[in-house]
Parts: structure tokens; C-alpha cells; sequence
């Protein structure tokens, strides 16, 4: 049962780490400011589900 704790701990920092990724690409894409909104929206809506 042990085992079960850490796979959670895992999965908590993955959203985060895709929260603060999809904030940097959007920085980068200065050009595309339309796209980068619709792919954050996107992120959220996935980043919901798995919560």
C-alpha cells in the first residue's frame, strides 16, 4: 500500500509543472497571441479533468 502513496505524490506535481509550461510557451509565441490563448484554454480544461 506504500506504493500508492508516492504514485499520487507524482501525479499532484505533474499538473503543476504543465501549468507553469503552458505559461512559458505563451510568452514565447509573442507572434501568435490568438493561438496561445486557445492552447491555454485547453490546458486548463485538461488540467480540470485530472483533478
Amino acid at each position: 500500500m506504500s506504493a500508492a502513496t508516492p504514485i499520487r505524490a507524482n501525479s499532484t506535481p505533474t499538473g503543476t509543472v504543465a501549468s507553469s509550461s503552458a505559461l512559458i510557451l505563451t510568452k514565447t509565441p509573442a507572434t501568435g497571441d490568438g493561438i496561445s490563448v486557445s492552447t491555454l484554454s485547453v490546458d486548463t480544461s485538461t488540467s480540470g479533468s485530472s483533478t
